[in-house]
């Protein structure tokens, strides 16, 4: 057994700590650091500047440098404010290229380090079930619909085009950039054709 002393030789604790091989074992209680209060939990970490817990290292492919397990609530993430420029979790890449953030505003960021939207995702995504919007839905890059193909209903209309005067629908069958076809409307004319432009 041993004991943690002050530079004066008094101890810290009137309990002791119990030693096995290389380990330090305390099972009296609860322990806090960087405080003098009562500890909320088993070990407690007080911190008002710099890191509360830095854990560096590599256990191999065979495990995770941190687990946590729980059968009911497992982990609680807490800010004490709302900016957008501050974050309450971040994954980083080796290269600190931003991989998953969510910003103590509530936005989260998938690739993206300042995401504007709750869900702001700037690289490619897959679903393999379905995708339900109830608002309104805005896409400014293409989007490519694979299985049975794209379906979309709105107030029982299977699709609806909504511009200032012009829209359109164009067909590609072959080849994404080859339009086969369009159908749409325009300056009060419904139209219909075919073509091979791009």
């Amino acid at each position: 057994t041993g004991s943690v002393l002050k530079s004066d030789g008094t101890p810290y604790f009137n309990e002791t700590w119990l030693k096995n091989g290389n380990n330090v074992y305390y099972s009296a209680g609860n322990a806090v650091i960087g405080s003098n209060g009562t500890p909320s939990g088993k070990f407690d970490i007080v911190s008002s500047t710099g890191r509360g817990l830095l854990v560096t290292g590599d256990v191999g492919s065979g495990g995770a440098q941190a687990s946590f397990t729980g059968s009911s609530n497992t982990i609680l993430l807490r800010s004490n404010n709302s900016s957008s420029s501050n974050y309450a979790f971040l994954v980083e890449k080796s290269d600190n290229s931003s991989v998953f953030r969510v910003g103590n505003d509530g936005l989260i960021g998938v690739g993206n380090n300042a995401p504007s939207y709750g869900l702001d995702v700037a690289v490619s995504a897959r679903m393999e079930h379905s995708l339900v919007v109830d608002g309104t839905a805005q896409m400014n890059h293409s989007l490519a619909v694979g299985g049975t193909g794209l379906s979309v209903s709105v107030d029982g209309e299977s699709v609806r085009l909504v511009g200032s005067s012009s829209s359109y629908i164009g067909l590609y069958p072959d080849d994404p950039t080859i339009r086969k076809g369009y159908f749409g409307y325009d300056e009060g004319v419904l139209k219909f054709d075919s073509d091979s432009s791009s």
